[in-house]
């Protein structure tokens, strides 16, 4: 069995109801970039798909500020995107390999290193997805707590791209 597959059928109670990120990458084929995520999390089915404007509840903002390297095309050698939390956007979180058997992912499981891999493509508007790997310092996604993934649009320089970016993400409430 599959790491993802393992962690598919962990499904935790949160939810990612919805993100916004800025991404800014350089290079041509191989890029090096750094971008800055907001993630807004609940494990509340009646909130998931509430705007954070009209939040009520239980959401909890966590903050991702990371750097990576990946590939890409473009019409630039630079690639900048970006999404708003009004954009459709969303997913689920896992339990990682790093969470034992029986055990649920808490909220302070989600802070602290995290990897995330993106894999977009713009054509002014576009689609991204994300691996969030929470617990993990940019080892294998075997090596994490709990698991996020995410789609969503965005917008940019028309490209296309995968990118890994190493750094931390913190709650911000």
């Amino acid at each position: 069995m599959s790491w993802l597959t393992r962690a598919k059928s962990r499904p935790t109670r949160w939810q990612i109801m919805t993100s916004s990120s800025t991404a800014l990458n350089v290079g041509e084929i191989v890029m090096v970039g750094t971008t800055y995520v907001e993630i807004y999390v609940t494990d509340d089915p009646d909130h998931a798909k509430v705007t954070p404007f009209s939040m009520s509840g239980p959401v909890t903002k966590f903050r991702f500020v990371g750097v990576g390297a990946g590939v890409g095309v473009g019409v630039l050698p630079v690639d900048l995107s970006a999404s708003a939390v009004d954009m459709p956007s969303g997913g689920k979180i896992y339990c990682g390999a790093l969470t034992p058997e029986g055990k649920q992912v808490q909220l302070s499981d989600l802070s602290g290193a995290c990897t995330m891999e993106v894999f977009s493509a713009d054509a002014l508007a576009g689609a991204g997805y994300t691996g969030i790997y929470f617990g993990n310092s940019g080892g294998p996604p075997i090596f994490s707590r709990a698991i996020g993934i995410t789609k969503g649009l965005q917008i940019g320089i028309p490209g296309a791209g995968a990118m890994q970016y190493v750094g931390r993400i913190w709650r911000t409430n």
